[in-house]
């Protein structure tokens, strides 16, 4: 009797269309889409202008030849201490965003926003634009975000959300950078000076340029992918240099090798202030304020604390006000902020060197240019003919002495 035959192994469905497109990897996130020329054109002309001005004329011709004012695309740093006018600048350069019809997204790190200031900035510079003449329309395109720890900024710049930033956006600006950093990540805690610094603040203290680096790097990336201006705004540092003679002198309050090849302009604000009382500077209009150009494009423009290119301005109720006609910026472009050392004077002067290729002859000092004449009266030649003659007389009888006779 023949055996059955085994049964034979059920077949399997062949995978859904939904199946076969879940396992799919999903499509890379580090490559551009394709964009055709016309395409890419139409983007061009409808993106509008490719600088922003900062509404201080001096100050656009110098960050830029071509585009006057700060290029798209580019990440712009302005340091300086507390009261120098660094929010009132990025303000006034978010005002002619705005009035160019783009969108600005402004990042407060410590304090929400003040409404009241934009207000103020945009009813000193109106819009030239027709459609565009009413104030609330460009407070329409004025968004405000808060980001009271690191963690949240690097959130917002690492994985930003679909609507981050608002179509249009040509400007986004971080207002007091620096504050959030020393907060997470300080230079240095209370207990510096002790030998018990917990694990903690030394891996914070690790950290902190690293996390730089990571935030400079998403920066980066949004201003190419978006096209736009991004403007951060940090407070200062004091470094004392020991063992120099000088004092202490003012750092950016942001620092580090991938920070500073990250930024490719550098701005530092600062006030000049005169002899006086405080209340005599405040009355004073020659007490102008300083924007100082340390980094244009990449190109550094100082090193160790100059300040390369100044550029005077003013502030009042408009707003910055550049300064016309200044005879004591006009001949100083660069300003110093750190103390120099003092001057050492030489001890002779360069030209009295001799050269030490040139070998000294007999010639030196003009012996064989008839200088016998200049020497008449003060050698006693009696004295040295005197002499002579008695040296002569002595070897004479000296060769006499030695003479030996041979008797045969």
């Amino acid at each position: 009797m023949s055996e059955p035959a085994p049964p034979s192994p059920p077949r399997q469905a062949p995978p859904s269309s939904s199946t076969t497109t879940a396992r799919q990897p999903p499509p890379s996130s580090h490559r551009l889409p394709t964009v055709s020329a016309s395409e890419a054109l139409l983007s061009l002309q409808s993106r509008g202008p490719r600088s922003i001005s900062t509404g201080l004329d001096q100050l656009n011709s110098l960050l830029g030849a071509t585009n006057a004012g700060l290029g798209r695309g580019k990440i712009t740093e302005i340091w300086g201490p507390s009261g120098s006018a660094k929010s009132s600048l990025a303000l006034q350069t978010a005002t002619h965003a705005l009035n160019n019809g783009s969108s600005v997204v402004w990042v407060d790190a410590t304090t929400p926003f003040a409404i009241n200031r934009l207000n103020h900035f945009l009813a000193a510079n109106p819009s030239t634009h027709g459609h565009d003449s009413e104030k609330d329309s460009r407070l329409d395109r004025f968004h405000a975000y808060s980001t009271p720890t690191v963690a949240h900024l690097l959130a917002l710049t690492l994985h930003p959300p679909q609507s981050f930033p608002p179509p249009g956006t040509a400007l986004m600006v971080i207002d007091d950078l620096h504050a959030i950093f020393e907060v997470s990540y300080p230079r240095n805690r209370a207990n510096t000076f002790t030998s018990h610094k917990s694990e903690a603040a030394r891996w914070a203290a690790g950290r902190r340029y690293g996390i730089m680096g990571t935030l400079i790097s998403a920066l980066k990336k949004l201003a190419a992918l978006n096209d736009m201006a991004i403007v951060v705004t940090t407070g200062c540092a004091t470094r004392v240099r020991p063992h120099s003679g000088l004092g202490a002198v003012l750092v950016p309050g942001m620092g580090g090798a991938e920070w500073e090849a990250g930024i490719s302009n550098r701005l530092v604000m600062f006030r000049d202030f005169k002899l006086g009382s405080w209340a005599q500077q405040q009355q004073d209009p020659e007490s102008a304020r300083y924007v100082g150009l340390q980094k244009v494009n990449g190109v550094a423009f100082s090193d160790e604390g100059e300040t390369g290119q100044v550029v005077p301005f003013v502030v009042d109720k408009d707003g910055l006000k550049g300064v016309v006609n200044k005879d004591s910026t006009a001949g100083a472009p660069v300003v110093t902020l750190a103390a120099s050392s003092p001057a050492k004077c030489r001890k002779r002067p360069y030209s009295d060197v001799a050269d030490a290729n040139t070998v000294e002859g007999r010639d030196e000092y003009g012996w064989l240019n008839g200088d016998e004449a200049d020497a008449e009266g003060l050698v006693d030649e009696a004295a040295l003919l005197e002499d002579d003659e008695a040296a002569a007389t002595t070897a004479t009888e000296d060769d006499t002495s030695a003479t030996i006779v041979i008797d045969d």
